[in-house]
C-alpha cells in the first residue's frame, strides 16, 4: 500500500509553530528571534570632545 502525501494547510502550520513556541524559555526566545543581542538594550551614545580635542582642532593650521 502506497502512502498518501500528506501537505497541511496555512492554519495547521500556524498553529503548530505557536504550540511549539508557547513552550519555549524566554532565553530561548530571544536566541530564536535572532535580536539577542538587542536583549540588553543600552541607549545610543555620543561622542563629546574634551577641552583639549577642541583646543587642538582649533588652533591646528
Amino acid at each position: 500500500m502506497a502512502r498518501q502525501e500528506y501537505t497541511p494547510t496555512p492554519t495547521e502550520i500556524r498553529r503548530e509553530c505557536e504550540r511549539i513556541r508557547s513552550e519555549w524559555s524566554e532565553d530561548t526566545l530571544w536566541k530564536r528571534s535572532g535580536l539577542e543581542h538587542c536583549r540588553h538594550w543600552m541607549p545610543p551614545t555620543v561622542h563629546m570632545p574634551r577641552t583639549h580635542e577642541l583646543i587642538e582642532t582649533i588652533t591646528d593650521p
